[in-house]
């Protein structure tokens, strides 16, 4: 993923569907405890005027918005709160009367790390640092943005701006080095850093992009590129290792407020406290205690996803990659939407509900995985911490071809927000536990293609002028057999579907395209249809395309 921005760029910014807009006011509160449930729900959700009763998904939430508001709410009342209660009860209302009830937070704290030279990797960070060592001159897990800022931009007090970020995130000041053959990172008092300079427009994102090395800090660049005239391109490359999609708001919002000269709270806990809490006792312990329900998910491995391919399977996997892109328009995204907050769901429940049915149909398999990214900052005091704190989830569900939609909509529902619960176990321990060493050389473990929701945007506003969406980088790299990334722009969804051309073709892609769009339209149209009647209609003819919904390639 990248950033691309632009004040005339092609869409508004966004955050989901939370762009300011009077909520319907349909409760008021009646006592401090509703009150300050109203302020948290309006802040997180940028939403105005919310009432007691409003339901949480007419209100354009979906399950990252409701981990948000979960550590919130567990912060604010000292209460036990999960994303899964915040979903269940839907209201503000029901969650107050949840918090008046509840018991002190026994959940885990994390503490200070001890001093120290080096300290361990997180799980995700020793995942990167081994593929990345493997190949050196790879840039697969460079995290690029590009800007085109819409204000005039005085290069020094960005350069100071950036210092001052470093200064205040560890992370930003790490490198890696090996221990007597293990890998350790180690965290800087200083490092420098320079703003390189240019003239507009500058390189292109893939020009500027080039390998890091991991042994030298800080695993950050930035180029600012003018003109006489003053207009500008920012561009920023950051290593994966050391930050995630998270961390590239937090970065922004914190370079925009350190340029203005605005104050910058403190930061609770370092990325080091993180990675050094999970390597020992507790840490271990409260891994260990999520990952009795993988185990349980997958007692038996997941069947291999056996698409048809174009081509013969590589021996070796293939990374060279395409991607098609679509959009689904206001009127398809509220429909839904509206399907979603019918059957207490979220709009990332109803896609992965199409994306499980479409998968099983030219496979002929009832067990489909599909892996899907989550945030993992479940444990307090991390939520403004630069880091890599992402991890893999693989959402397992079976397709009963007797079964109606709306009934595989909610047992998907029931699944993802239990997984979501169990956030933090990392993938690559998940996949030794679960093979065993019986992987496929040629595939990857446990899911081969995966589905991703993201939030129109990282930040709230804009970035010196200019407006920041979240947009595909690196088309020709491919990661997984098929990718499908989905993207909130304003009330439409736009979509970027890759693909590794070692197995498909476009046509083929854009065939698959088609079967997911017949599925979500039959699903709108009859939400009680049984699975196998979605598919009768594959590319939208008969009774299926006399619904007015426009998907437009």
């Amino acid at each position: 993923m990248r950033l691309a921005g632009g004040a005339t760029g092609a869409a508004a910014p966004c955050t989901g569907d939370s762009e300011q807009r009077p909520g319907p006011m349909t409760g008021r509160s009646v006592d401090e405890v509703e009150r300050r449930l109203v302020r948290l729900w309006e802040l997180v959700l940028a939403v105005g005027a919310i009432g007691v009763t409003d339901d949480f998904f007419q209100l354009g939430a979906d399950s990252l918005i409701a981990a948000t508001l979960a550590a919130d709410i567990s912060r604010e009342f000292g209460v036990d709160c999960s994303a899964r209660t915040v979903m269940t009860a839907r209201t503000i209302r029901q969650v107050a009367a949840i918090v008046r009830a509840g018991a002190a937070v026994s959940g885990p704290v994390v503490p200070p790390a001890p001093t120290a030279d080096r300290y361990p990797l997180s799980p995700q960070q020793r995942q990167l640092y081994v593929e990345q060592f493997r190949n050196a001159e790879a840039t697969h897990y460079n995290l690029p943005l590009s800007l085109d800022l819409g204000e005039q931009v005085d290069a020094s007090r960005l350069a100071d701006a950036f210092r001052r970020v470093i200064a205040r995130h560890e992370a930003l000041r790490t490198d890696f080095t090996l221990l007597d053959g293990t890998p350790m990172q180690r965290v800087h008092p200083e490092v420098e850093f320079r703003l390189e300079r240019g003239r507009w427009p500058g390189p292109a994102v893939a020009d500027f992009v080039r390998p890091f090395d991991l042994g030298h800090a800080p695993l950050l660049r930035a180029g600012l590129f003018t003109d006489s005239e003053g207009h500008a391109r920012l561009l920023v490359d950051i290593h994966h290792s050391i930050a995630d999609g998270t961390s590239l708001g937090i970065l922004l919002s914190e370079v925009q407020a350190a340029y203005r000269g605005s104050a910058l709270p403190p930061i609770p806990l370092q990325y080091k406290d993180y990675a050094h809490w999970l390597s020992f006792g507790e840490g271990r312990r409260w891994q260990a205690g999520q990952l009795s329900h993988w185990l349980a998910q997958f007692s038996t491995a997941p069947a291999v996803l056996d698409l048809p391919t174009d081509f013969p399977r590589p021996a070796v996997p293939q990374l060279a990659g395409a991607v098609v892109e679509f959009t689904v328009d206001e009127v398809a995204t509220a429909g839904l939407r509206r399907l979603a907050a019918d059957q207490g769901a979220t709009l990332f429940h109803v896609l992965l509900a199409t994306y499980t049915v479409m998968l099983s149909g030219p496979t002929g398999q009832p067990d489909i995985t599909v892996g899907t990214p989550a945030a993992g900052r479940s444990l307090p005091g991390f939520d403004k911490t630069i880091g890599m704190f992402v991890n893999t989830l693989c959402l397992r569900n079976e397709v009963r071809e007797d079964q109606p939609f709306a009934e595989l909509l909610r047992t998907v529902r029931d699944r993802t927000l239990v997984a979501f619960a169990h956030q933090d176990v990392p993938f690559p321990e998940l996949v030794s536990q679960v093979l065993a060493g019986r992987r496929t050389a040629n595939r990857n473990p446990l899911f081969d293609t995966l589905l991703a929701l993201h939030r129109g945007s990282l930040i709230d506003g804009d970035f010196l002028g200019a407006s920041v969406e979240l947009a595909v980088s690196m088309p020709d790299h491919a990661m997984f057999d098929l990718n499908m990334q989905v993207f909130e722009v304003g009330s439409a969804l736009r979509v970027f579907w890759g693909y590794r051309t070692a197995l498909f073709t476009e046509a083929t892609v854009r065939g698959l395209f088609e079967s997911f769009l017949a599925v979500a339209r039959a699903a709108l149209a009859d939400p009680t249809a049984r699975i196998r009647d979605l598919r009768t209609d594959r590319h939208g003819t008969g009774a299926v395309a006399n619904l007015d919904i426009d998907f437009d390639f």
